[in-house]
């Protein structure tokens, strides 16, 4: 079979399809005659390919194209917030997450939550500079005197009152009871390091950095208070399980996840809002220097009634407390702009002029609320 022929090449016996390309190299190996040559050709691209890759990985430079953290790169880091932000989201939950007690976890995670808020309220709220030292004094003195002085006034004003919520007695657990004996008692106590600092600082104290002191108060507030429930919400988890076994387990574990996200996340945010709404009506009676005491109560009262309002509806309807935190910021909002305008120096001058002419509450009041 030295002279044998392929059969594709018979005209006749096998009828290609029209322009049907007929492939050289597989050709050339049915023929046997090029084999060898074909897989030489085959190994020496190999070779070309592998020399190539070799030679284009030598080419790479490590230093600015793998790892490119040159000076020019490190300045542009250090003045990006953005760059900042993300880290932080990114790395410091993770380096929490490495304590060994679950404990102090819970802790950390209270107060790196009230610090973020902290941050977007000072920064992308307010957008106003002012004193971080000034702002952290605040947020440990509603954290860590706020929570034990309003357990004081529960354990020894409140404490013969009749019928109970959790550990909060409460002698009308109705609207009034949340109004009055939640929302004012606590009000109050983060309303006390705004009043400190005005009194403080006198006629050198900046309003928008007074509202801020609030707001931060108020962060550390919610940050202890978080800590509370989400310990409790343990023991409630331990006790569902006992009467209702691993259903009751399962159920008190995901209602203890919920609550801690929820608080950690939002009830700072809510906490803040309140106590910088009576911060505003201080800064504003320190600005007029006019009807002191009754924008003092206005704005505990104010603040008293939207947070008893919140805790009364999230007991009822949910959805309704919802939209009570919205108007809540819509009106913390609303006063933190208004306070700008009256912050600025041609307001401030206006305000000196009126308070020293006769009719000065009539003037001061055109001033603080123009248009009405």
């Amino acid at each position: 079979m030295a002279n044998w022929v392929p059969a594709a090449l018979i005209r006749g016996l096998v009828d290609p399809p029209p322009n049907y390309p007929v492939a050289q190299p597989a050709l050339a190996a049915i023929t046997g005659n090029a084999a060898p040559d074909a897989a030489a050709q085959a190994l020496a691209a190999t070779r070309r390919h592998a020399v190539s890759f070799l030679r284009d990985l030598r080419s790479i430079d490590v230093r600015s194209e793998v790892v490119p953290l040159d000076q020019a790169t490190a300045q542009t880091m250090v003045k990006d917030a953005v760059f900042w932000s993300a880290l932080i989201l990114g790395v410091v939950p993770l380096a929490i997450g490495t304590l060994r007690q679950a404990e102090h976890q819970l802790v950390v995670f209270a107060a790196f939550f009230a610090v973020l808020w902290g941050v977007a309220f000072k920064q992308i709220i307010a957008r106003q500079g002012g004193n971080w030292r000034l702002m952290a004094a605040s947020m440990l003195a509603g954290g860590l005197v706020g929570p034990f002085l309003t357990a004081w006034v529960y354990g020894h004003v409140l404490a013969s009152l009749p019928g109970q919520r959790g550990s909060l007695k409460l002698a009308d657990p109705g609207l009034f009871g949340f109004i009055f004996e939640v929302g004012l008692v606590e009000e109050l106590v983060k309303a006390l390091p705004v009043v400190a600092y005005f009194v403080w600082k006198k006629r050198v104290a900046d309003p928008i950095t007074g509202m801020l002191v609030g707001v931060f108060s108020g962060l550390g507030f919610a940050a202890c208070e978080n800590i509370y429930y989400g310990e409790l919400s343990v023991v409630t988890s331990v006790e569902m399980s006992r009467r209702f076994g691993e259903v009751g387990l399962a159920a008190g574990v995901q209602q203890a996840m919920v609550v801690v996200l929820l608080r950690s996340i939002s009830l700072v945010f809510c906490h803040a809002l309140w106590s910088g709404v009576v911060a505003y009506f201080i800064a504003l009676a320190w600005l007029t220097r006019q009807r002191v005491v009754a924008l003092f109560v206005v704005g505990v009262l104010a603040a008293g009634v939207l947070h008893g309002v919140y805790d009364w509806l999230l007991a009822i309807q949910p959805t309704l407390a919802v939209l009570m935190v919205a108007f809540s910021y819509l009106l913390f909002y609303a006063y933190m702009s208004k306070l700008k305008t009256l912050s600025s120096p041609s307001a401030e001058v206006a305000i000196s002029e009126s308070a020293s002419a006769p009719g000065a509450a009539v003037a001061v009041r055109e001033v603080v609320e123009p248009g009405k």
